[in-house]
C-alpha cells in the first residue's frame, strides 16, 4: 500500500511529486534497518509474539492516519510506521526455525523462502 498508493496520495494532498515519490523510498530504507533489528531484539528478550503484534497493529492503525495528517507531518509518521512494522518482520521470518530440527533447517528454510517469495 505504501509503495502503490503513497506517492499518488501525497501528491494529491499537496506534496511535490518528487518528494511524494521519495517517501516510499525512505520507508524502505528504514524498513531495511528495522527488520534485522526486530530479530535481534526479539530473540534475547523472548518477546517475539509481543513485538510481532506491536508491528502489525501499529501498521494497521498508523497507515490510515497518513491520509489524515497534514502533508508536512507525513514523513515522521511514515518513518515511525517503518520502524514499528519492521520490528515485526524479523521474528516472523524466524518462526520456522523454532519448530524445525537443526538437521532439517537448511532444506526446510529453502522451501519456506521459495514459497515466501513466490
Amino acid at each position: 500500500m505504501v509503495f502503490g498508493f503513497g506517492p499518488a496520495l501525497l501528491s494529491e494532498r499537496g506534496l511535490p511529486l518528487t518528494k511524494a515519490s521519495s517517501v516510499p523510498s525512505l520507508f524502505m530504507v528504514v524498513l531495511a534497518v528495522a527488520v534485522p533489528l526486530g530479530g535481534i531484539l526479539a530473540d534475547p528478550t523472548g518477546r517475539r509474539d509481543g513485538m510481532t503484534a506491536l508491528g502489525l497493529v501499529s501498521f494497521a492503525v498508523l497507515v490510515p492516519l497518513t491520509s489524515m495528517v497534514p502533508p508536512g507531518g507525513v514523513l515522521p509518521l511514515i518513518v515511525l510506521v517503518a520502524v514499528l512494522f519492521g520490528l515485526s518482520a524479523g521474528p516472523i521470518v524466524g518462526l520456522p526455525s523454532g519448530i524445525l530440527a537443526p538437521e532439517a533447517r537448511p532444506f526446510a528454510m529453502g522451501v519456506y523462502f521459495t514459497i515466501y517469495y513466490a
